[in-house]
């Protein structure tokens, strides 16, 4: 009678790990299922089947998460929620919200739709509009984050528009400061000559705002290296 009893609990052991097992496997195909649907999504920038995936597998509550599914489920999900609220509108505001995405974001996957979606812009938008002193500010990262559509014809174009919103706001050192970078790197550019004027405005304007005798003697310097009237 003790074997028997011995041999019915060995076999109602091995029939409940069986189960359990194949409770286990099932689920995990589930989740492998659905993690892996979400993740071709996100490469596709599909963002609403994959948040929709994602939060399927955060919602079982894994106690171990063997392959950071759910770690990266989260993060994934809250990338294209911010991808979601990128607008196509060609102005300002959709530029610094691409600006602030690729910052927040440099290694996701959605960055290079991120990119198209500004090439498209940089194409529709008037680039006088595209500099206010917000971004402008932000030109290095601007550059850093390849947001500058078709470079070479447009950002020196940035760096003058600058200028003038640097100019009308009366942030003359600033102005200075965007011409010279302008001038360092495309002194042979057709718009040149207008720039070479616009920077030595900015400097004048600088040194009344600071009625420094060191620097009128620099500006005065500067103006005869580049040829300009005094």
């Amino acid at each position: 009678m003790l074997v028997i009893d011995r041999n019915l609990k060995i076999a109602l052991f091995s029939v409940l790990c069986a189960i359990a097992g194949s409770w286990i496997s099932h689920r995990y195909l589930w989740l492998r299922h659905h993690f892996t649907t979400a993740e071709e999504a996100y490469q596709a920038a599909q963002c609403q089947e994959a948040i929709a995936n994602y939060q399927a597998v955060l919602n079982q509550g894994l106690i171990i998460d063997f392959h950071d599914w759910q770690l990266q489920a989260q993060v994934k999900q809250g990338e294209c929620r911010d991808f979601q609220q990128l607008s196509s509108a060609p102005n300002s505001t959709t530029l610094l919200a691409y600006t602030n995405f690729v910052s927040r974001y440099p290694d996701s996957a959605l960055v290079p739709f991120v990119r198209e979606q500004n090439e498209t812009l940089w194409q529709e938008a008037d680039l006088a509009n595209l500099a206010p002193i917000e971004l402008c500010d932000r030109v290095n990262e601007l550059e850093t984050n390849r947001l500058i559509a078709q470079r070479d014809t447009n950002l020196p174009l940035f760096y003058k528009a600058c200028g003038q919103s640097y100019t009308a706001a009366a942030q003359h050192s600033e102005a200075a400061a965007i011409y010279q970078r302008f001038l360092d790197n495309y002194n042979q550019h057709e718009k040149a000559e207008a720039v070479k004027a616009a920077w030595a405005e900015s400097v004048v304007l600088e040194i009344k705002a600071t009625d420094s005798v060191g620097c009128v003697r620099e500006a005065v310097g500067w103006v005869r290296r580049l040829k300009l009237p005094l």
